[in-house]
């Protein structure tokens, strides 16, 4: 079935995604609170001043920002998204998820940037996917549906302390169980090896993120640069 899905889809996105060429982009990817959105703002802001690159960053749901779904009930309300996920069924749940990330790619070409900096991308929710009894079809689809990164760098840090760094917790991150300190970690740990195991076959670089951001910062700059220069 996931197979099917991808040729379907690949073989609608090349009548629009592809017309034009993709940005080059750039992807950091990790468990839920390890710092992807704050690092990639940092990284946005000092490629436009140091280099003067437009990048602009792509997360899941960057589509509940744009002006054309404010009044859609399952996107522009976060906390109708989740208890929707909570019903859903597996596959109908995962291509909801993938449309967004793939709506939200489109919006965001149309602005053309430079650089795309994506935020966890399709590895996070896939491998979610497969943790909570998605067939791993789904990583082949994704990897059909979605263009390549040039550059992957997994953000890593432990659960625990990605757990003392989570204002609030949704039952997504803790793989569709009651939000608690031991589900999330159960969960976000099972998730961090999923990465791991992936992104080591694929020569991922790893950027520790338990040190001063000021240092994470500098260390993903120091990767990041180098696809751009």
């Amino acid at each position: 079935f996931a197979e099917r899905i991808a040729g379907r889809i690949s073989q609608l996105g090349k009548g629009n995604m592809n017309t034009s060429p993709m940005p080059k982009i750039l992807c950091l990817t990790g468990i839920d609170g390890c710092g992807k959105s704050t690092h990639l703002r940092r990284i946005q802001e000092r490629l436009k001043q140091e280099l003067g690159v437009t990048a602009r960053t792509l997360s899941v749901w960057d589509i509940s920002r744009n002006p054309r779904y404010h009044r859609h009930p399952f996107i522009s309300d976060r906390q109708a998204v989740h208890e929707y996920l909570g019903l859903l069924h597996g596959g109908a749940r995962t291509l909801f998820i993938l449309h967004g990330l793939m709506e939200s790619l489109e919006l965001l070409l149309e602005s053309s940037p430079d650089i795309i900096l994506a935020d966890g991308y399709w590895y996070k929710y896939v491998f979610s996917e497969c943790l909570l009894g998605q067939d791993r079809g789904w990583l082949q689809t994704a990897e059909k549906c979605f263009p390549q990164p040039q550059k992957t760098i997994l953000l890593d840090l432990s659960p625990e302390d990605s757990w003392e760094r989570k204002p609030e917790i949704t039952a997504y991150e803790c793989g569709l169980t009651h939000p608690s300190r031991e589900s999330y970690v159960n969960f976000q740990t099972r998730l961090h090896q999923e990465l791991v195991d992936f992104g080591g076959g694929r020569g991922w670089p790893v950027v520790p993120a338990d040190k001063e951001e000021e240092v994470v910062s500098q260390n993903l700059w120091e990767l990041i640069k180098l696809e751009v220069i």
